[in-house]
C-alpha cells in the first residue's frame, strides 16, 4: 500500500510533513516572516545599522530565534544567493516548536551597503600620495586593496601626476597603514599631513582629512646608484657607489668604493643618481686591466685589490663609470 495522504487540519491543503501547511503554521502561531537584508560585503542589515557576519546561515538562525522569542532548533534547506542588485529569494527552513516541526519561509534579499555607497561616490577620507611609482608598486596596493574590500576600503579616485600618482581612500586609517607597508617593502620615506575638512557641532570635534606622502627610492634591487651620505645631524660624509642587494625601510647593499656590505636609511642620503652599468673585456690580470667599452683604452677599476673573484683574459664583467673612475660590480 501507498503511503497515507495528509492534510492541514486547519486548511485541507496536502502536506509532506508537520501537522500544520507553510501558511497555517505561520498564521497559527502568529509569526512574521523574517526578512534579512545584506550586501555584497558580508554585511547585514539590522535594527537600523549594518553588521559584519562570516556564516549567513548562523545569520538566519539567529533571526528565527528573534521572531520566536526563544532558541528552538532550526534546519535550512540548502540554497544559492549571489548578493547582487534586485536579488530576492524565499529560504525554505523548519522549527521545532512544541514537538512539531513547522514550516517556517524566511526571506532573504539585498540591500546596498554604506560601503558599497561609498565605493560608488567621491567620496574619501584621504589622499594617498606616492612619489617614484613602478609596476611592482601598483601589484602591490591592488594585492592589499582585495585583502580589505570587504571592509569597505576602496579608492575612489586616481589621480596621475608628474612625480606618481595620488589615490583617494575611504578609509584613512587603512591607507596610513597601506603607507607604512609601502615604505617597508619597497623603501622611501612617509610624511603624514592632516588637514582639516570639518566640525562635528553635535561632538564639538574637528574632522580631519589625512594626505599622506609616500616618496619611495627611485631604485630597486640590483640597480647601482650613487649618492651623498650625511649624519644624523645633517654633516656630509662621503659620496657613495652602491650595488643595491635589498629595499625597504633600510636600504642594503654593496659600497663599491670598499667592496663590503652596507646599509642605510633614506632620510640620510641625498643627490640619488643611477649608473648605467656596461659590459668591458679583462685585457689582463695581474694587475686586472679592462677594455673601456665606450673609449676602448686601458683602464683599472679603482676597486681592485678589493676584488675576490679570480677572474681570466677576455672574460666579460660589469663595470660602471664614475668620476671617481672605474668600479667593477660583482
Amino acid at each position: 500500500m501507498g503511503s497515507r495522504k495528509r492534510f492541514c487540519p486547519s486548511c485541507g491543503k496536502p502536506i509532506s510533513s508537520g501537522i500544520f501547511c507553510r501558511d497555517c503554521s505561520t498564521e497559527k502561531f502568529n509569526f512574521e516572516t523574517p526578512l534579512v537584508q545584506i550586501s555584497e560585503f558580508n554585511r547585514v542589515f539590522h535594527k537600523g545599522s549594518w553588521h559584519h557576519f562570516t556564516d549567513l546561515e548562523k545569520v538566519l538562525i539567529k533571526r528565527v530565534h528573534e521572531v520566536v522569542g526563544k532558541p528552538v532548533e532550526v534546519t535550512i534547506e540548502p540554497f544559492e544567493f549571489i548578493p547582487k542588485p534586485k536579488s530576492k529569494t524565499l529560504i525554505n527552513a523548519k522549527i521545532l516548536l512544541k514537538d512539531q516541526w513547522i514550516d517556517f519561509p524566511i526571506k532573504l534579499s539585498y540591500m546596498q551597503c554604506d560601503y558599497g555607497q561609498k565605493e560608488k561616490t567621491d567620496y574619501f577620507e584621504g589622499i594617498l600620495q606616492v612619489h617614484n611609482i613602478h609596476e611592482g608598486v601598483l601589484e602591490f596596493i591592488q594585492s592589499e586593496l582585495k585583502k580589505v574590500s570587504k571592509k569597505g576600503v576602496f579608492i575612489t579616485k586616481t589621480k596621475d601626476t608628474k612625480r606618481g600618482v595620488d589615490l583617494y581612500f575611504t578609509n584613512k586609517t587603512w591607507m596610513r597603514i597601506l603607507g607604512q607597508r609601502l615604505v617597508n617593502k619597497f623603501g622611501g620615506e612617509l610624511v603624514l599631513n592632516p588637514q582639516l575638512f570639518s566640525h562635528n557641532h553635535t561632538t564639538s570635534k574637528d574632522i580631519y582629512r589625512l594626505n599622506i606622502l609616500v616618496k619611495l627610492v627611485p631604485f630597486t634591487i640590483g640597480d647601482i646608484i650613487t649618492f651623498e651620505r650625511f649624519s644624523s645631524r645633517g654633516k656630509f660624509l662621503k659620496k657613495e657607489f652602491f650595488k643595491v642587494l635589498k629595499v625597504g625601510r633600510i636600504i642594503q647593499g654593496t659600497d663599491l668604493s670598499i667592496n663590503k656590505s652596507d646599509a642605510f636609511e633614506i632620510k640620510y642620503i641625498k643627490n640619488i643618481t643611477k649608473l648605467n652599468p656596461l659590459k668591458a673585456q679583462i685585457i689582463s690580470t695581474n694587475p686586472l686591466a679592462i677594455l673601456d667599452p665606450e673609449t676602448f683604452q686601458e683602464e683599472f677599476p679603482k676597486n681592485n685589490s678589493l676584488l675576490n673573484k679570480n677572474y681570466l683574459v677576455d672574460e666579460k664583467i660589469t663595470v660602471v663609470k664614475t668620476e671617481k673612475g672605474i668600479f667593477v660590480v660583482e
